[in-house]
């Protein structure tokens, strides 16, 4: 697995890799050179059809989150398109100039419309992306899921779900069974 770079402007510029579905979150995080973090947040959001009162409420709470995640120097990861929740957090992010890094995961080759996929649909202030091998949205969720595992292993990590539809549903639970996995492996080894 090989990093390269993607170059949106002299301002945005993100590593990448391309995964397949059987990769490693140890590979991954080696191949992009992410550390462990002290506090991880996960934004699991629906990319479509809020009202513009939710989208303004939205941005007041995210305003006020990225301040935080950026004072706790918190890895964020998200699905890193530009839509929904996750532009609205990168946007929110990008005004605190936050140093840790932003890392969007999701399937490369999955359809948007007609024209685009996934890969053509990057959000510009991720630092991190994960491009999963994949034609279908929701393949990206059990590696993103082991990456942020692997990467709070040692952590404060909060997920917040935001316009939830089937994928975000899909997120929380393989979170949620991660979880209870990496629980019930540490009562049997004591």
């Amino acid at each position: 697995m090989e990093p390269f770079e993607i170059v949106f402007s002299e301002q945005n510029r993100a590593w990448a890799v391309r995964a397949d579905e059987t990769a490693t979150p140890e590979a991954v995080a080696a191949a992009l050179n992410l550390a462990r973090p002290a506090n991880v947040f996960v934004l699991s959001s629906g990319a479509a059809e809020m009202s513009d009162a939710v989208l303004a409420r939205l941005r007041r709470l995210f305003s006020a989150l990225a301040w935080y995640l950026a004072e706790k120097r918190a890895t964020v990861m998200d699905g890193g398109t530009a839509s929904g929740g996750m532009a609205l957090l990168a946007r929110a992010l990008a005004e605190t100039r936050a140093v840790a890094p932003y890392i969007g995961t999701l399937p490369a080759h999955a359809p948007v419309d007609d024209d685009r996929s996934g890969e053509e649909i990057l959000e510009p202030r991720h630092t991190h992306f994960v491009l999963v091998e994949h034609d279908e949205w929701g393949s990206e969720v059990p590696l993103m899921s082991a990456l942020a595992g692997y990467l709070a292993a040692d952590a404060a990590a909060v997920m917040l779900l935001v316009n939830g539809g089937g994928i975000a549903l899909k997120d929380v639970s393989q979170s949620i069974a991660a979880r209870s996995e990496e629980h019930t492996s540490e009562l049997q080894s004591h």
